[in-house]
């Protein structure tokens, strides 16, 4: 199930965002917010960089995370600084199966809530998006987001073009 929360009444009619000044990130979690490898203590340990790059941002965040599945999105928030969290307006639906299923999860939401808004995904995990998609912003699974990846965010919030995930990569898929 698709959960949208927070959105302010003239950002949407019947579901669907119309504010298209308004841009969507699609985010993941483990190997994003911290390493894969991170403790209980180290969990969410660079969720403060992303936080400072997305303030005063017209940037709303979806959770695309597989801790959607195990975790109320209320629980997600809280463990985010206050001002990502506020950014938060939801999450992506039912698990998709087959081919690039996190991609296929985005385009499903985007499809049904925001078919005019641009929109990145901040992921580590490059086997669920298409070779070379130019809206995965692709982030090491050992480090989690860097200064890289806030520069491709930044770049994008900005106007400019971000690289797709091929160009972008810094290190070994394997």
């Amino acid at each position: 199930m698709v959960s949208l929360v927070r959105l302010p009444a003239k950002w949407h009619h019947r579901g669907r965002l119309k504010c298209l000044d308004v841009y969507l990130l699609f985010l993941d979690i483990d190997g994003v917010l911290h390493p894969t490898s991170a403790t209980l203590s180290e969990r969410f340990c660079r969720a403060e960089r992303l936080a400072a790059a997305l303030a005063g941002s017209p940037c709303r965040v979806v959770v695309s995370s597989s801790w959607r599945h195990h975790h109320p999105l209320g629980d997600i928030a809280a463990r985010l600084p206050a001002s990502l969290r506020r950014a938060v307006i939801g999450t992506t639906g039912e698990p998709c199966f087959g081919r690039w299923p996190r991609h296929q999860e985005i385009l499903a939401f985007v499809a049904r809530h925001a078919p005019d808004v641009s929109w990145r995904a901040l992921d580590d995990a490059w086997l669920e998006f298409p070779p070379g998609c130019p809206q995965l912003i692709l982030c090491d699974p050992n480090v989690g987001i860097d200064e890289r990846q806030l520069a491709n965010l930044q770049a994008w919030l900005g106007g400019a073009a971000t690289p797709t995930a091929d160009e972008a990569q810094s290190f070994d898929r394997q």
